[in-house]
């Protein structure tokens, strides 16, 4: 132990300082041991809880980052409410305005997107009370002159003799004269 005229005090260990105080808090030299940690500041906290196995960083009580339990899922939120979850298999869910139903999903082991659900039933699957599917043509400006394509949507199969990939049906979208 040792002591200064301005008020701080170390601890030593092996006449090296291990902990000092300062006129703004403390020094920690080395490795920390402890049950817990909860670290509070003016912005926002930061805790390591003293049980289970999570770690919750949090601003004003409202957006947070939560590592948490013994699944090691990540959770990001705000306003008190999750609003994505990274599981430990890589899946990824986006939830609704109410933090309770995943309504964009990757499954990660099966390699599919899911619009609506969180059970996609194939690589790409958008569900909902009738879905629709917008491709939208970014340019603008100016007059479109008949048959300038717009758009394309190719479907694609594969064929079994192993020659490759074969358009089945093209769906394309072509501007038309002055009347359409």
């Amino acid at each position: 132990y040792g002591a200064s005229s301005t008020g701080a005090a170390q601890l030593r260990y092996g006449n090296s300082p291990k902990l000092a105080t300062t006129s703004t808090g403390i020094d920690v030299t080395g490795t920390a041991t402890m049950d817990g940690l909860t670290v509070t500041g003016s912005n926002g906290n930061f805790e390591v809880a003293t049980t289970g196995n999570s770690v919750n960083m949090t601003r004003a009580g409202n957006n947070f980052i939560t590592a948490s339990d013994s699944s090691g899922d990540l959770y990001l939120g705000a306003g008190g409410t999750s609003f994505i979850k990274i599981d430990n298999g890589g899946d990824i869910s986006f939830y609704d305005d109410t933090g309770t139903t995943p309504k964009f999903f990757w499954d990660a082991s099966a390699e599919s997107l899911g619009i609506g659900t969180s059970s996609p039933a194939s690589v790409l699957d958008v569900s909902g009370e009738a879905p629709t599917l917008t491709l939208r043509d970014s340019r603008t400006g100016g007059s479109w002159t008949a048959g300038t394509a717009l758009g394309k949507l190719d479907f694609y199969t594969s064929d079994s003799t192993g020659i490759g990939a074969h358009s089945i049906a093209s769906i394309g979208v072509v501007a038309g004269g002055a009347n359409e």
